[in-house]
């Protein structure tokens, strides 16, 4: 899946399923790329808890340590939309996450590919996305950070037209099924 020895750049992956123990694919594929460091962030994000649920089905000691140890690996449920705009980020200040984030996107020419089902979940990370690259237009228009609930509608408008653009150059890609 990820071979050795190739220059990626800033290779980030934002995982998401239901359990860390049924529904991770690839596991020792991601295991192997965080610690060659093929991936440079890796970012899992689980529909159902992860640690302190009733289920044995959670439990993490199936798990490689290298992603639990390595890897962004959430103890509560959290989807993909909240690495995307970092849910632990407050209404009044970005998160360094948030900031790099956008740098990959603004300053190194990130491609964004959302995969995944249904058309719901597409949706919210698309609009994480929206909400992302408008705060960040925000800034570079005011040279100030605002709340996230906070950012004028020019900047959603103009977020929307960056990501036409992106989509336009190939760099923001959806391979979304029902």
């Amino acid at each position: 899946m990820f071979q050795k020895n190739t220059s990626t750049g800033d290779l980030w992956l934002i995982y998401g399923c239901r359990s860390p123990t049924s529904s991770l694919l690839f596991e020792s594929e991601l295991s192997d790329a965080v610690n060659s460091k093929v991936l440079k962030h890796l970012c899992l994000c689980f529909s159902r808890d992860t640690v302190n649920s009733p289920d044995e089905k959670y439990a993490l000691k199936e798990i490689s340590s290298i992603l639990i140890e390595q890897a962004c690996f959430p103890l509560k449920a959290q989807y993909v939309q909240d690495c995307i705009l970092c849910k632990y980020s407050t209404d009044y200040e970005v998160s360094e996450h948030d900031i790099q984030l956008m740098n990959l996107v603004f300053e190194k020419g990130a491609k964004i590919m959302i995969c995944g089902g249904p058309r719901a979940l597409a949706f919210g990370v698309y609009e994480s996305w929206l909400r992302l690259l408008a705060m960040r237009l925000y800034f570079e228009r005011t040279q100030k950070w605002c709340k996230y609930s906070a950012i004028p509608e020019e900047d959603f408008i103009n977020a929307r037209a960056y990501v036409d653009i992106m989509r336009k150059a190939e760099r923001f890609q959806e391979d979304v099924w029902a």
